[in-house]
């Protein structure tokens, strides 16, 4: 079976029914959803080339196959993962991209116009359906893991000419020629053969031209990165914060693209000035309350709709203790809430993976409580807010990955109520 056959067989399975299902759940134009799935797909694709035949790869594979991901692809696309699908799902995610998963799904909202809280949850209903895919190919003895392996790093020219430009260097993969290169190889390159040490020991006569032509080569790199990095910086100068669904809200990768956002002035119709981030979760609060959609709206409308503290974050930990910089958009929230006293509110709390899930399960709870009593002490009525906590399960990064980034799951969101 070759690459464009999986290719082929990938649009079969992610069919235009699942992408307007998903295009209804996540508030987002249909064609824009395909445009970032046309996207997704070889990324992660190019992504699993990249990583090789690790064990982690190979146990992902082998559970998702074990796993029955494809049973219903329905509710995956309409918001509903099962247990299963969502593990996988992260787990691939993890296993291909470890810590660029954040930029990926930055890069694929960029890219195709859509929000970066709708690229996140589209990672969430096309990683399993592309790990159940592989797994099952293993599961039918059509490949064993290297096989499959191989078998893809044959065929990567056809998938790394579907990656749009820019993304290989952002998400730490190689050349669009180098990478996946031989990856079955890797270990025995590290320790060169004996034949390998007298090349090195006998260099001479025009050996200076070899490492003239790779300086010149990697000159050529430099200039061409620096052209792929100076576009991706022109379309993502819009920066673009996450909405989280209601049966799978998650926290807001915003914190993590901070160098990309620009501070503005908002203000309210009684003429309330408040600071914070232009497309920013103020800005668009705002915007949404002063047009008719708001009036018009059920509650059942309001639940897909929700807004991240793209501002805020809880200490490691801690349910009552905010970063310093929190305050700041609290006074924003409790302002806006104020002037739209009709408005009532949901918060919903997050966890990152340390610790159990029980326990993360009451400090998101928790989290999500103590937002509410500190609006409460701002002057919003108790009878506006209710919370909800979510845990760990939609946190992104493992618990052993660095504070920078589990930082970014111990978040909190806000949705409209009426």
């Amino acid at each position: 079976m070759i690459m464009l056959q999986i290719l082929d067989s990938l649009k079969s399975l992610i069919s235009p029914e699942l992408l307007a299902k998903a295009s209804a759940v996540l508030g987002e134009d249909k064609s824009k959803v395909t445009s970032a799935v046309t996207s997704m797909v070889p990324s992660m694709l190019g992504s699993l080339i990249n990583t090789g035949n690790t064990s982690e790869v190979r146990s992902v594979l082998e559970d998702a196959g074990k796993s029955n991901l494809l049973s219903d692809l329905t509710n995956l696309f309409s918001g509903n993962a099962s247990e299963k699908q969502r593990s996988m799902g992260s787990r691939f995610m993890d296993a291909i991209m470890g810590g660029h998963v954040s930029d990926f799904n930055s890069l694929i909202a960029s890219h195709s116009g859509i929000t970066t809280g709708s690229a996140n949850k589209l990672t969430n209903m096309i990683a399993p359906v592309i790990a159940g895919f592989l797994g099952n190919k293993l599961n039918m003895g059509e490949y064993n893991v290297s096989g499959l392996m191989n078998q893809l790093e044959r065929e990567k020219s056809s998938i790394m000419g579907m990656i749009p430009a820019g993304f290989t260097s952002v998400l730490g993969l190689k050349s669009l020629s180098d990478i996946g290169h031989d990856h079955k190889y890797r270990e025995e390159k590290i320790r060169p053969t004996a034949a390998t040490g007298v090349a090195e020991t006998n260099k001479g006569g025009y050996g200076w031209l070899k490492w003239l032509l790779l300086a010149l080569l990697l000159l050529l790199l430099f200039f061409w990165w620096r052209s792929c990095r100076g576009h991706r910086d022109d379309v993502m100068d819009q920066p673009r914060i996450e909405r989280v669904d209601t049966v799978t809200p998650r926290p807001s990768e915003a914190v993590a693209v901070t160098e990309r956002r620009t501070s503005t002035e908002l203000v309210l119709p009684n003429n309330i000035k408040l600071s914070g981030y232009r497309n920013g979760m103020e800005d668009q609060m705002i915007s949404y309350l002063n047009s008719d959609k708001y009036d018009d709206a059920t509650d059942k409308d309001l639940q897909s709709k929700w807004y991240d503290f793209d501002n805020m974050a809880f200490k490691f930990g801690s349910a009552t203790e905010l970063t310093e910089s929190s305050n700041a958009q609290l006074e924003n929230i409790a302002a806006i809430l104020k002037y739209y006293d009709d408005v009532k509110v949901k918060i919903g709390g997050y966890a990152d993976k340390v610790g159990d899930d029980e326990s993360n399960m009451k400090l998101s709870e928790a989290r999500a409580q103590t937002i509410k009593s500190m609006l409460e002490q701002k002057g919003i009525a108790a009878n506006r807010i209710s919370t909800e906590g979510f845990g760990e399960e939609l946190a992104k990064y493992s618990a052993s990955a660095p504070e920078s980034d589990r930082v970014h799951d111990r978040q909190v969101a806000l949705r409209f109520m009426k």
